[in-house]
């Protein structure tokens, strides 16, 4: 088969599957009464980046999230990891699990992105506390997973970074400051060891729009 209908063929499947999802989330987004988004402990530039693209599609759709961390994992992240989520804090509330238990909503919505294990978010036991949970990820589901009818999984991708940045794109968001950019480009990098693993056609064509972007 020809390479370049290889390569326009990944682009068009994973193009169907985020405008698939793109729905769903939307309508969970939506119908819920607040929003919280999480990634996995220890995170690292794809997910930072990911809270934040998925925050600007929350508030795209006129729902203020809240993004869940851990308090240790804040505390104790790298210098550069740190001014990300300084950055995130000037357009986001961003509160730990001992915050949302004691400030529970009902019908509430969990966005989980860049993880898609029980034992590997801040939420612990408490998964059961949302009405409904959505998860955008590109690492493989196992026995862990969490339970829930709503997630994307895309294993094609080099990174949840690459995924949002192509719902920012179906969303039509595009972020007043560029440095949201900045993250998602610096997690893909991260992620492919700057180009060198985990390279689809999908992922170079989004490495050059975040460039010029």
């Amino acid at each position: 088969m020809n390479k370049d209908v290889d390569k326009r063929t990944q682009i068009d499947n994973l193009n169907k599957k985020i405008s698939e999802f793109k729905d769903k989330l939307t309508e969970l987004i939506i119908d819920c009464n607040q929003v919280y988004i999480t990634t996995h402990l220890s995170p690292d530039y794809d997910a930072i980046a990911s809270l934040g693209a998925m925050g600007l599609i929350c508030k795209k759709l006129k729902k203020a999230p809240y993004i869940i961390v851990d308090q240790k994992d804040f505390e104790n992240l790298p210098e550069d990891r740190t001014e990300m989520f300084e950055k995130l804090k000037e357009k986001f509330v961003v509160i730990n699990r001992e915050d949302f238990e004691n400030n529970k909503v009902e019908n509430s919505l969990l966005i989980v992105v860049d993880v898609n294990k029980t034992f590997m978010t801040p939420m612990k036991n408490n998964y059961k506390d949302f009405n409904k949970i959505a998860i955008i990820d590109h690492h493989l589901e196992d026995e862990n997973t969490i339970k829930t009818k709503n997630k994307l999984i895309i294993k094609d991708v080099s990174s949840c970074s690459e995924i949002m940045y192509w719902f920012l794109k179906k969303y039509k968001v595009t972020p007043s400051d560029p440095i949201y950019y900045t993250y998602l480009l610096t997690g893909i990098e991260l992620d492919t060891n700057e180009g060198k693993k985990n390279v689809y056609p999908s992922t170079d064509l989004c490495r050059s729009k975040l460039k010029i972007d």
